[in-house]
Parts: structure tokens; sequence; C-alpha cells
């Protein structure tokens, strides 16, 4: 074991090691607004996917309703009948919000 004693420079108080570690983060801020912004866009996309299957389940719901409902009207057997009911399923709304799981 050396038992020497080393002649140099003291070791620098712990404010000055903690004022450091605070002007290494002020150097790295364009990084960290980057990051930021990043982590912003990305939650606003998948707001906007998660948006965009809604609106196209809420589309295949209604599409499949209004052609079981023009598949009905085409089996009734009065001509006024089918265009009743034709005129009835085109101003279909499908309420999709009770059926979600």
């Amino acid at each position: 074991m050396d038992n020497s004693v080393r002649i140099g420079n003291p070791p620098p108080p712990a404010s000055a090691a903690l004022a450091g570690s605070v002007r290494s983060l002020l150097r790295q801020w364009p990084l960290l607004v980057a990051g930021l912004g990043m982590a912003g866009l990305l939650l606003t996309l998948a707001a906007v996917l998660r948006q965009s299957v809604t609106q196209a389940q809420v589309r295949h719901a209604t599409t499949a309703a209004r052609a079981d409902a023009h598949f009905r009207c085409n089996t009734m057997a009065g001509r006024e009948e089918r265009k009743d009911c034709r005129a009835r399923a085109d101003g279909l709304i499908v309420d999709t919000a009770s059926s979600r799981p």
C-alpha cells in the first residue's frame, strides 16, 4: 500500500459540484426543449390516430346498419312500403357509444 501524501489541487467543495451540474444542464437546454417538443408531438399524434379509429368504427357501424335496413326494405312486398322504408333507412343514425367495451 502506498501511504504517501499526494500534493495537488484539493477536491472541489460540494457546492461547486452542484453548480457544475446546473451549468451542464443549462448547456443542454436545446436538447431538453427538443425532447419535450417531440413528446408533445407524439401525444398529439396518438390522440389524432385514436380519434380517426373511432370515426372509422362509427362509419363502419353506420354503413352496416344501413345495408341491413336496405336489405329488409327490399324484401317488403309493396312499392310504397319499400320507398318509405328506404327513406327511414337513409336517415338512420347508429349509436356506438353504448356498445363500447
